[in-house]
Formats: structure tokens, C-alpha cells, sequence
């Protein structure tokens, strides 16, 4: 439920490059392009370095409260807990007053290569200001 996530941001990333990279060097893609969600929502009361996060994989929902502990690449906290439904829990926390400033959508395919596994996700569909 709890733990550490590792995250990094790379930019300028040519994800058909990238894609083919990952090939060459043995990465086998388990999936075709999937939708991946994600809506991100202040805290009650609002915090800094603190927000809730609801995820649909195309594999599966979770729902989890992130802090940022320090900027280093394993600051970044975060409780987490599976859902049943994207859809249900928005309209949940939308009963408690979260609603999301902002969202996020992609359309990436899986793939397994080393561990920890990488996700290129490099072609957001929307980005919507709350």
C-alpha cells in the first residue's frame, strides 16, 4: 500500500526511436497501444508537495495520495490503493469535492525489458486545465 516510487523526466525523447531501441536490445512488447488515464486532484485542505492521483492503467485503476519528501529521484512517496472503476471513483471523490484541475491521457503500448520495467508514455492525447 505504501512505498517509494522511482521517477524520472526525460525530454526530448523520440519514442519510435526509443520503441526500436528497446526492441534491438530484447524488449518484447506484451500489448498493442492501450488508453492510460490519469486525473490528478488537489488535497482537502490543499497541501504543497501533496495531491491525490486517480490511474487507469488499461490494466487496471488505482487510487493514491502522493508527497514529495525531497526531489531526489526516490523523494516521491505515495500511498496506494487498487479500485474497482476510473469512472466510479471520480464520480466518488467528485461527491467529496475533489475535482481534477487537470487530466492526462495516452495511448502507449507495454513492454518488458529489465526491471524495473519502463513505460514510454510520450504521446499525451489531452491536457486539460481544471
Amino acid at each position: 500500500m505504501a512505498g517509494i516510487e522511482y521517477e524520472a523526466k526525460a525530454l526530448d525523447i523520440d519514442p519510435v526511436r526509443t520503441d526500436r531501441l528497446i526492441t534491438e536490445a530484447g524488449g518484447i512488447r506484451r500489448s498493442g497501444p492501450r488508453l492510460m488515464r490519469r486525473y490528478v486532484y488537489d488535497t482537502l485542505p490543499a497541501a504543497p508537495n501533496r495531491w491525490v492521483r486517480l490511474r487507469d492503467t488499461g490494466a487496471g485503476t488505482t487510487l493514491c495520495v502522493k508527497q514529495i519528501a525531497t526531489e531526489a529521484v526516490d523523494g516521491t512517496h505515495e500511498t496506494e490503493v487498487t479500485v474497482d472503476s476510473f469512472e466510479e471513483a471520480t464520480q466518488l471523490l467528485g461527491l467529496i469535492g475533489l475535482t481534477p484541475p487537470s487530466t492526462a491521457s495516452t495511448s502507449t503500448p507495454s513492454r518488458t525489458s529489465a526491471s524495473p520495467e519502463p513505460c514510454i508514455a510520450a504521446q499525451p492525447r489531452a491536457t486539460l486545465p481544471g
